[in-house]
């Protein structure tokens, strides 16, 4: 194999391993987003804020529960963020280690040193910026996003006069359309392309 060959062979072999690394992230931080959300409908269906109809009662009940779910919520996000944190400095290494050896074998000589020092490199993924705006910031704001979308239907549902069922199907989806249509399906997409980017 010619050295443009040899090269060309191991870009696609790294295309490959990293296509892989991204849907292994992807799939990690997607199931803790599902136990997330059944833990959200949990929640609603523990508190049943449509109870008595005296609204101050709905709606300090309602409140009461925005409050505990905002928490539950931030911690998800928060476990999502440190997992990818800690999948990318892997990465990182991994990377770093696999150029080096790369050229070493394109050159059979060792010209360069890409490793550098392990803490630098997890420096550099600790700082990580997509848009401007720190990775860590990114998953924070998915965090508020989802509260948000949440908080929205639990109020909206209690002024509207909603069961519970009502707000269970705007935030799970229906069946019909298989789950897409839920207030909380959105965040899926918002995950995986978070992971994305930062691969």
């Amino acid at each position: 194999m010619n050295l443009s060959d040899n090269f060309a062979s191991h870009l696609m072999a790294e295309s490959i391993d990293l296509a892989r690394f991204e849907a292994g992230v992807s799939a990690k931080l997607l199931a803790i987003y599902r136990d997330l959300e059944r833990q959200l409908i949990v929640f609603l269906l523990r508190a049943d804020p449509t109870g008595p109809s005296a609204s101050g009662y709905q709606f300090r009940r309602a409140e009461a529960l925005l409050a505990e779910v905002r928490a539950v919520i931030r911690t998800s996000y928060t476990r999502m963020s440190r997992l990818e944190a800690t999948d990318l400095k892997g990465l990182a290494i991994t990377e770093a280690a696999s150029i080096q050896a790369l050229a070493v074998e394109l050159t059979a000589v060792a010209l360069f040193s890409v490793s550098g020092p392990e803490a630098t490199l997890k420096a550099m993924v600790d700082d990580l910026i997509i848009q401007g705006t720190p990775l860590r910031r990114w998953w924070a704001k998915q965090a508020t996003t989802t509260f948000e979308r949440y908080a929205s239907v639990i109020r909206q549902g209690l002024i509207r006069g909603d069961s519970i069922g009502d707000m269970v199907k705007v935030l799970k989806g229906t069946r019909e359309r298989g789950f897409e249509d839920g207030v909380l399906s959105r965040a899926y997409r918002h995950i995986t392309t978070l992971v994305s980017t930062s691969v």
